[in-house]
């Protein structure tokens, strides 16, 4: 073999070498610093498992509270707008603040919306306003009617037809009560009108919406008042006319028929005759037929 060529492969044998070493080098870094990681994430894990990190962020945390009412934030007064119909001890129970509590403890986000869960709530609003008092504005679905389903079932309505899921008690015994099938769409313009004419509106007992197109209304008395189909409004003012110079609504009747423009029928309950003393533009006459007396 010649000098060059034996040269050549003591080259080659010293790269090889040198690589060998090298790779092993690399691995043996490797591993340390896989060791190291190991033990990073173990130590890491225990720190959050054991629950160090979440204790200390509750001690700050409780610190600071304890600093902030030290420095006099703390809960004195609990102002509530709003409320009408919602129970007020329900709505403490949510509320859950105690005088002299720090003024910051509170999650004021979760407290609206358990408030906002409630069946009366529309919506809420709350405020700390510093350095010792909450502000609560609280929105309530307004009820205007009961709404019957089924003989006994009384629901109550919201001006937007929705149901009110609470229990009927003395303070709506008084509200109209309506029925008939899609009566929730139409019941806060049928309010809406009858409130229009106090006369009328304090002798209503129930509304029932008929064939989805018009209006009989029933008075506390049990007359049974039929409204015009394309026209309530203007069937209401004929109403209210005959109600201020006749109380007609106070006479002995079963029916009073609105539904015809040019003329009205008023039927009388059995054995009763119908005293009439409206001044019309024919002459106030009541013309007796065969269905009650045509005014």
């Amino acid at each position: 073999m010649s000098q060059k060529r034996k040269h050549k492969s003591k080259i080659l044998k010293k790269k090889s070498r040198l690589n060998r070493e090298a790779f092993f080098t690399v691995l043996r870094r490797l591993g340390r610093y896989g060791v190291v990681g190991g033990v990073t994430m173990w130590f890491v894990a225990w720190v959050w498992f054991g629950g160090v990190i979440q204790n200390s962020v509750q001690w700050t945390e409780d610190k600071l509270m304890a600093m902030s009412s030290d420095a006099g934030f703390q809960v004195e007064n609990i102002f509530v707008e709003g409320r009408e119909h919602l129970d007020a001890n329900t709505l403490m129970a949510i509320i859950d603040m105690q005088s002299g509590q720090a003024l910051f403890s509170s999650d004021l986000d979760q407290m609206r919306m358990k408030i906002e869960a409630l069946e009366w709530v529309k919506s809420a609003v709350i405020q700390r306003k510093a350095p010792n008092d909450v502000y609560i504005k609280i929105t309530e679905n307004m009820p205007i009617a009961l709404l019957k389903k089924g003989k006994k079932n009384l629901k109550l309505l919201d001006k937007n037809g929705r149901i009110i899921d609470v229990p009927i008690d003395a303070r709506f015994k008084n509200y109209l009560i309506v029925s008939g099938e899609g009566v929730e769409d139409e019941v806060y313009d049928l309010v809406y009108q009858l409130n229009v004419y106090p006369n009328i509106v304090e002798r209503m007992d129930m509304a029932q919406w008929i064939s989805q197109r018009r209006w009989d209304l029933i008075t506390k008395e049990g007359i049974r008042i039929q409204m015009p189909t394309d026209d309530f409004d203007h069937g209401l003012g004929r109403l209210n006319q005959l109600q201020e110079e006749s109380s007609i609504l106070l006479q002995p009747l079963d029916l009073l028929d609105l539904r015809q423009d040019n003329k009205i029928i008023a039927r009388p309950s059995e054995g009763h005759v119908l005293e009439y003393n409206h001044v019309s533009p024919a002459g106030g006459q009541v013309n007796k037929g065969a269905k009650g007396y045509e005014l």
